[in-house]
Parts: C-alpha cells; structure tokens; sequence
C-alpha cells in the first residue's frame, strides 16, 4: 500500500497496489565448481532520499520566460545555459576523517510544477510504479529530487558463467551485502536534513515529502530502522558498473596487466571500466575515455617499436 500525503492538508491518498522492486531481494551467490566467477564494483544509488518541495511560485504562462530565453540567445546566460537534469552535484564525506576524500555524491534534478516529464521519467527509471509516480508528479509545486549516490561500496557484486558460450552470464548485485554501506546511506539522510535547514532552503519554504511504503510503515518514521528498511526498498543502480577485468601483475587476482594486455593471450586488450582495479570516486566516464586513450597510446607504440 502506497500512501502520499497531501501538504496542504490532512487527507492521505491510498492505494492498495503493493510495490514491486526487483531489487528488493539481494541474492547470494553459491560458488560452484562449474562456474567461474568475477567481482564487480557498482556505483549505486537511491531515491527514496528525501525529494524537496517548494511552495508554488507565480510563473509566467509561457515556460521557460520570453526573458530567460532572451538572455540566452544574447548572453548564452541563465537557466538554459545549464545542461538540465545534474547541473549541480555534492561531494561529502560522512565519516567526517577525509573531506577531500569523499564517500558519497549528491545528484540534484530540479523539476518546476509546469513540467513534470522528467521527473516522471527518472522516477520510472528507478523502478517506481505508475500510482507513485502520478501521485508525486502531480503535486502543484517545484520538486528538488536529491539522488545520493555511494562512492565508495564495499559490497561486492558477482558475475559467473560457464564454459557454455551460448549461457547467458548470471549477474548478482549484492546490494547491502556489507551492512557499513546501508550505514553510510543513513548518515547521508542526515546530512540532507540538516542541509535542507539551512537559511537557503528555507526561505524557500523547502519541505520534505514523505512516501511510505507499506513494508516499513510499521517502523518508527525518520528512525535509523526505518530508513535501513526504505533504502532496501528503492536502492539501484546507477550503470557504474567495472572491476570485472582488474589490472594487475598477479595472473591469478587479475585480467589484463599495466599495457592492457588480457594475462596469456596476443594481441588482446581490454580498455573499458571493467580494468579498474576498484571503481573511482566519481562518474566513470571520464576515466573510461582516458583509459580508451592511454590504450590507443600503447598500441601506437607498440607498433612504431615493431616497426
């Protein structure tokens, strides 16, 4: 049963459709002897994390302005000047040891009350289900939606397969197989609470909105409990997946060695994010480009020393 309540007065709105995650159960991996098995890293991510509602501003009829897009055309200034959905993102570290090195990131995705699209389509996209995403979508007001995101699991995922080149490898995520990561997610919660109390947001009149669940409404709300069990709840993944083919010198522990080279083989490398011997504290993306480029180096230079 999903309940949405309503801010602007005591009614609740329920539904008796049972959400359906298909991440809710972590499945263990057996090892057995036919299968061969890799780990594997994986940024992953949550957003059941409180999304931020502001109180309704008055809006011209035609969005964006005719000035905002004046000033972009002149000026390429303002809010279409931005790339959209991430233009700002936080680092922190919630051990409160290493600031600069941090342990978790904070995606942010604005969604203004007349344009609601994208925030439906995230929301499909983190697996909720179409009652959910209508009953929030269609609140009359700007929604701030706030996507933490861990940097640095310590839960390992697994990948096996056989010598069947037809099977289909078996993928196991393990999400929260190390409970110090549903621990971090909850000092996160933490630290959006008390960010969202700055002077900033409240003069925004910026309100968390609450969507229970039945599965953990029987737990006290706002408790460490209660948030363990709605993180199970909505937690995926953000398509970071890599250290599936690790660099190193040891055959054994990993794939491919300094130049790229698959351990044993001729003339095959891998150059993607599975070389990483553990996923970076960032997007991937820009260290997959650069491990495509440092293996295009090699090859060049292996070929004008053959030559």
């Amino acid at each position: 049963t999903t309940v949405i309540k309503d801010e602007d007065n005591d009614d609740e709105t329920i539904y008796d459709e049972e959400y359906s995650d298909p991440y809710e159960k972590v499945k263990k991996y057996k090892r057995s002897p036919r299968h061969k098995n890799k780990k594997h890293k994986n940024h992953h991510s949550t957003t059941e994390l409180p999304e931020t509602k502001t109180v309704p501003v008055e809006q011209p009829k035609d969005f964006p302005p005719s000035d905002e897009i004046y000033k972009y055309i002149m000026e390429r200034a303002g809010p279409l000047a931005g790339i959209g959905t991430g233009d700002y993102v936080t680092f922190i570290d919630t051990t409160g040891k290493s600031p600069n090195n941090p342990n978790v990131i904070i995606m942010y995705c604005f969604y203004p009350k007349e344009d609601k699209s994208g925030l439906r389509t995230i929301l499909h996209a983190y697996n909720w289900n179409s009652q959910m995403i209508n009953a929030v979508s269609e609140k009359q007001s700007d929604i701030l939606l706030m996507i933490p995101m861990l940097l640095k699991p310590i839960s390992y995922g697994n990948i096996t397969f056989t010598n069947n080149v037809q099977a289909r490898p078996k993928i196991f995520l393990n999400y929260f197989d190390d409970s110090e990561d549903l621990n971090t997610y909850v000092k996160t919660v933490r630290f959006i609470e008390k960010f969202i109390d700055t002077k900033s947001f409240k003069k925004h009149n910026a309100k968390l909105v609450k969507v229970p669940d039945s599965t953990c409404d029987g737990l006290s709300y706002n408790s460490d409990d209660y948030w363990k069990c709605s993180l199970q709840r909505r937690a995926s993944s953000c398509y970071h997946l890599s250290s599936t083919a690790r660099m190193g010198d040891n055959i054994l522990t990993s794939v491919v060695n300094y130049k790229l080279q698959v351990h044993g083989l001729e003339n095959v490398r891998i150059a993607d994010a599975s070389v990483m011997p553990y996923t970076v504290n960032a997007n991937i993306h820009a260290t997959c480009v650069m491990i495509g480029e440092k293996c295009a180096d090699r090859i060049k230079q292996y070929w004008k020393e053959k030559v």
